[in-house]
């Protein structure tokens, strides 16, 4: 259910057992104390600030089985690492303020809305490559500020503005199409 554990901040660990198939919309928001989080891979569903405001969790976690949802792991600091996404579009801020470094996803699209990108500020990514994407949205990989290669399959059709703003390493931007992508400003 929603809500169903937000803001319990003594809260310590969860798993998450086989046959449960959804998480509801913040179900563990601003669970500040919890650490350990292990979500079995029959979770298919997980609602928007899911897990937004978990800062000291470890997540044992496939995100491959669901398709991210608005904020779900924003300001998880400890969810770090490779981060492989398979899904139609990656929604504003879902991993926005996270420790991942790498990042390969498969997706038609991210987005923004006035919250921020995706990837906003996640300061520890370095390298990202991105499959079949057709629009980068605004803001989405803003403030990512180790980030040095970024690699663009050869479907991206727009990049939407300031989508790689504040990315002060940025060394090289490979993209992948022969027809260049429509650009917005910054």
């Amino acid at each position: 259910p929603e809500f169903a554990f937000s803001g319990c901040y003594s809260l310590q660990g969860i798993n998450i057992p086989e046959g449960v198939t959804s998480i509801g919309d913040s179900a563990f928001r601003d669970c500040g104390s919890l650490q350990s989080i292990a979500i079995h891979e029959s979770v298919t569903s997980v609602g928007n600030s899911a897990f937004r405001g978990c800062t000291n969790a470890v997540f044992s976690v496939n995100v491959n089985n669901f398709a991210p949802k608005d904020s779900v792991f924003m300001y998880c600091r400890r969810l770090t690492g490779t981060l492989n996404i398979i899904a139609d579009e990656i929604p504003h801020d879902a991993f926005a303020f996270t420790g991942i470094t790498s990042l390969f996803c498969k997706a038609n699209k991210t987005t923004r809305t006035t919250g921020g990108g995706a990837f906003y500020s996640c300061v520890e990514l370095a390298r990202v490559e991105l499959t079949d994407i057709k629009e980068i949205g605004s803001f989405t990989f803003n403030g990512c500020t180790a980030l040095s290669l970024a690699i663009i399959g050869d479907t991206v059709t727009k990049i939407d503005s300031s989508a790689f703003l504040n990315c002060i390493s940025l060394a090289r931007l490979v993209v992948k199409a022969a027809t260049p992508p429509t650009l917005a400003s910054n």
